[in-house]
């Protein structure tokens, strides 16, 4: 007779692919809504990708939002599978840490996610990055200097902003972002703007 032993099961167990509920149980236990688990555990190329994010040391929410969102919109319009990108998870994983540290800005990292799609920051992003000439300007000289220019360039909306119309600071952000093309880190500006807006 077959003798079955413990090994053997664990084996044939091991090599089985992951059950769906089994991989909505492992995402929900990392923490994500279920609406994002759902969608997650239904594709089995969105999962990989995913898996292979968070085994980066991605936050799972993270991963799940640049996933579900701008690069599952990226495949839809081509009508193609995540499977079938040629972006390696490393080079997904890289992008998402240049915004955590600044490196880069969100909006930065959703005009070259494009590329990196492609597989052409597969050689690693900030090399990429920097050779696009997009890396976040976080100097606080050099925000400053385009501060006090877009100020310089405005007076009546300074003189508009210091009478009160506070909700003109926006409208400063704006000119600020565009003076640096998209590059300036943002936190970092509004608090020079705020601070040069209102030392009149």
């Amino acid at each position: 007779p077959l003798l079955v032993t413990e090994e053997m099961v664990k084996a044939v167990k091991a090599s089985m692919p992951e059950l769906p509920g089994a991989k909505r149980d492992r995402y929900l236990a990392l923490g994500l809504p279920l609406y994002d688990v759902l969608i997650l555990a239904g594709d089995t190329s969105t999962a990989a990708l995913f898996d292979a994010c968070v085994a980066e040391g991605v936050a799972p929410k993270t991963a799940s939002n640049w996933i579900m969102g701008d690069i599952s919109a990226y495949c839809n319009d081509r009508k193609m599978s995540m499977d079938q990108l040629a972006i390696a998870p490393n080079t997904l994983a890289e992008m998402i840490r240049l915004i955590d540290d600044n490196t880069i800005s969100g909006k930065i990292a959703k005009e070259i996610l494009p590329d990196l799609l492609e597989g052409k920051g597969n050689g690693g992003v900030k090399k990429f990055v920097e050779k696009k000439g997009l890396l976040q300007i976080s100097d606080e000289s050099a925000i400053s200097d385009m501060v006090a220019k877009v100020i310089a360039a405005h007076p009546e909306e300074l003189a508009s902003y210091r009478g009160g119309k506070k909700k003109l600071q926006g409208f400063f952000q704006g000119q600020v972002m565009k003076e640096s093309g998209g590059r300036v880190n943002p936190q970092l500006m509004q608090q020079i703007l705020v601070k040069m807006l209102n030392e009149g």
